[in-house]
């Protein structure tokens, strides 16, 4: 099993269970990766302190608990990203009001991610100012943190999956010599029903106050010379507090696919 399933069950703390069940759910559904509620969730985990759970006990402080086999993976991953949270002239922070709920932040997080210039605009940049508003509570400034680098796996890389969100490193190189330009042209947030489902009935739950599911839809235009292209994709984005800002930050993803 890859050891970043694992994070699922203790992101941010408060998140014990809550993203193993949701995730368990979906991930199990079949090889479309379409969202469908099922009975139960397939996961054996209890909720942190309870005996019996597979996973780490979230940390009584609310930060991110460690886990020795997803150390092991940020170790090996740990030179595939920058070492260090940042916001800058190419990505700034976002403004206070967009992150005092998920849909806002959600939306105005990958407006900003997926609006570049990947000549002038550098992978560093990007992904630095990831982990500057999404990087969980205990990971903040230059702790390269492995719940932080799982997070940012899952947009280059992310779980039952057709694509990234962003492109990896070498992509973007490729795209930065091609001078290929891209700009969004829309992000649409709605809720997860099989979230909804969950928690309605009280089989998800997290101590977070900003834990929460969502489907996000994202319409982008690419320019590259005289050529242009429009792409879409539509995936599950789950948020948490931050370790860096008040209200909404962490965007874990799953389910990324192109929207046909």
């Amino acid at each position: 099993m890859d050891p970043r399933t694992k994070v699922l069950a203790g992101i941010g703390g408060g998140l014990a269970l809550l993203l193993l069940a949701l995730f368990a759910v979906v991930i199990t559904t079949g090889d479309t990766g379409e969202p469908t509620p099922a009975a139960e969730p397939t996961s054996t985990a209890t909720a942190p302190g309870q005996s019996g759970s597979h996973v780490d006990e979230a940390s009584q402080d609310g930060s991110a608990v460690q886990d020795p086999e997803l150390a092991a993976w940020a170790e090996e991953n740990a030179g595939r990203f920058p070492p260090a949270a940042a916001d800058g002239a190419s990505f700034p922070a976002l403004p206070d009001e967009a992150t005092t709920s998920a849909e806002g932040f959600l939306s105005a997080f990958y407006e900003q991610l997926l609006t570049v210039d990947y000549a002038a605009d550098s992978w560093d940049e990007a992904m630095a100012w990831v982990r500057y508003e999404t990087a969980p509570p205990g990971e903040a400034g230059d702790t390269a943190g492995q719940h932080t680098l799982w997070l940012l796996s899952t947009l280059t890389d992310p779980p039952k999956s057709e694509r990234g969100v962003i492109p990896t490193e070498d992509e973007w190189a490729r795209y930065a010599q091609a001078g290929t330009v891209q700009v969004v042209d829309g992000v649409t947030v709605l809720p997860n029903q099989v979230w909804e489902d969950k928690v309605t009935a009280g089989t998800v739950r997290s101590s977070d106050p900003n834990s929460d599911c969502l489907d996000v839809t994202v319409t982008l235009h690419r320019t590259t010379g005289k050529q242009e292209s429009r792409d879409a994709l539509t995936f599950m984005a789950c948020t948490g507090s931050a370790a860096e800002h008040d209200g909404y930050g962490f965007a874990g993803v799953a389910l990324v696919k192109d929207a046909r």
